[in-house]
């Protein structure tokens, strides 16, 4: 699906995808050279606002399964290169402006790849709300995405904010402005990319008011937030990561043309007022320019606060 003229979705209501739904559940038998891609583009001039889902995607619902007998290689991407997802609603559930997941529900072993990635390079994702976790964007990676024969790819579920705002959203649970699950058994490594873009003025009734990026139980992937230039400021988390929290996943900042990687200023939380790192495999590496500074924690770390670690 392609939007890309003066598209406007206003007012629309439903159960899930308040604006638009676009799901797909891949039954039937295939080879294992077929290969498939799933998309939904979002450019200039398309205007996604004042959605209602009573689940999940106030504005959009992006939702796809793979199911037992499919060996096919599927690609998921959502494309946003402008436009605004704006004051969208999940009331009873997650992803206020866009909820996304990857599942498999299959009980063998195929030979096959499945993975959504999500780019952002421009547009608008502002003053959305989700009852319970992701006010911007809630992105869950479902269990059992298995791999037969090959080791784990360097294909992977991932965004990547290259420009454009993710501002102003509320979540009563986690991740005000991005909420990213991992869940257990999930066969492929999951990343966020920021290499431009703000995550600002968002806010969270328990962790993580700018991001919140958590592994479900301890799997044999790995979980990272690449930084290489962008800022995260004045976000607010009731509990902890005021700007950042992140549960068993690494992050790092890197830049190579003496621009500022990282800017996390005035963000609020209990514990890591700008980031707060935990589990067992939680780490930090700070390299590049990085600027740091008045962040709020009313506990302890009022920047950084790391719980655990490898």
């Amino acid at each position: 699906m392609e939007l890309v003229g003066n598209n406007v979705f206003e007012n629309n209501t439903s159960t899930n995808g308040g604006a638009i739904n676009q799901g797909i559940y891949n039954g039937g038998a295939g080879s294992s050279s077929d290969k498939q891609a799933v998309s939904l583009t979002i450019g200039d001039g398309t205007i996604i606002r004042n959605n209602t889902a009573s689940n999940n995607g106030g504005g959009i619902r992006f939702a796809i399964t793979q199911s037992t007998d499919v060996d096919k290689h599927t690609e998921c991407k959502l494309l946003i290169s402008g436009g605004k997802i704006i004051n969208n609603t999940a009331t009873g559930g997650n992803g206020g402006g866009i909820y996304l997941s990857r599942a498999d529900d299959s009980t063998s072993y195929r030979l096959r790849k499945f993975y959504i990635t999500v780019d952002i390079s421009g547009g608008e994702i502002s003053n959305n709300t989700a009852a319970v976790n992701g006010g911007g964007i809630y992105f869950l990676c479902g269990s059992a995405n298995r791999i037969w024969g090959e080791t784990v790819s360097d294909e992977m579920d991932k965004i990547v904010l290259e420009s454009g705002n993710i501002s102003n959203n509320h979540a009563g649970g986690s991740g005000g402005g991005i909420y990213f699950n991992k869940n257990d058994g999930a066969q492929y490594n999951t990343a966020i990319d920021l290499r431009g873009g703000t995550i600002s003025g968002n806010s969270a009734g328990k962790n993580g008011g700018g991001i919140s990026f958590s592994r479900l139980n301890d799997s044999n992937t790995d979980g990272i937030i690449n930084i290489y230039e962008g800022s995260v400021s004045s976000n607010i988390a009731n509990d902890n990561g005021g700007g950042i929290y992140s549960s068993g996943i690494e992050i790092t900042t890197q830049t190579n043309d003496g621009t500022l990687a990282l800017q996390l200023n005035q963000n609020q939380g209990k514990y890591g007022g700008g980031i707060y790192l935990t589990g067992t495999r939680a780490n930090a590496v700070f390299s590049g320019q990085n600027y740091i500074d008045s962040n709020t924690a009313s506990g302890s770390g009022g920047g950084v606060f790391i719980a655990g670690g490898a």
